[in-house]
């Protein structure tokens, strides 16, 4: 075996290490009398990606919670850049906390959405975001800490009232969540 067949195989083997140390989990949260919130203790297994959230709940991506507020339909204005005439944008508002002990670096959250036709687009900027998604990743989170934030998807008009999914993925440790929405009517 030559050299650089050796390098790629510790390589391959190296990624495959790293994609498995991502940890996803859905979060619980109830209320309790007094009005607190309680998160219930995470399950002793390895937790699977989520993949059937609904607009509310909040799921645990490696160091970070996430909950997707809303998703609302926002017709471009002149300030606002298409890339093909016609289209619209669909804003969605998360909340994202670092839930570990220490800083942590929330720039490997990667959002798409991915439209019922098979479309997806990587999110974008629209003047309806009140707090950017992108001007909050950039700064690392001490521990305890969060953010609000939005960002924009562009879709086809005849897209936005069909199911959708909102993809939040750490491109790093491969953990995953999809929020399932019906579509905005």
């Amino acid at each position: 075996m030559n050299k650089f067949m050796k390098v790629g195989i510790v390589g391959v083997l190296s990624l495959g290490i790293l994609a498995g140390c991502g940890e996803v989990e859905k979060v619980e949260t109830t209320s309790g009398s007094s009005g607190e919130t309680k998160t219930e203790a995470p399950t002793e297994q390895k937790a699977k990606p989520t993949d059937n959230l609904k607009v509310g709940e909040t799921v645990k991506i490696d160091d970070f919670e996430i909950t997707l507020n809303s998703a609302e339909k926002f017709e471009p204005t002149e300030f606002d850049f298409v890339e093909k005439e016609g289209n619209q944008f669909i804003v969605v508002d998360l909340n994202v906390k670092n839930v570990s002990k220490e800083q942590a670096d929330p720039s490997s959250l990667m959002l798409s959405l991915k439209t019922e036709d098979g479309s997806t687009s990587m999110n974008a900027y629209s003047s309806k975001e009140e707090s950017q998604w992108a001007d909050n990743i950039i700064n690392k989170l001490p521990a305890g800490s969060g953010f609000k934030a939005q960002t924009s998807f562009e879709v086809k008009p005849e897209m936005i009232s069909k199911p959708f999914e909102v993809i939040i993925q750490n491109a790093i440790t491969g953990g995953q969540a999809i929020y399932k929405h019906d579509g905005i009517k």
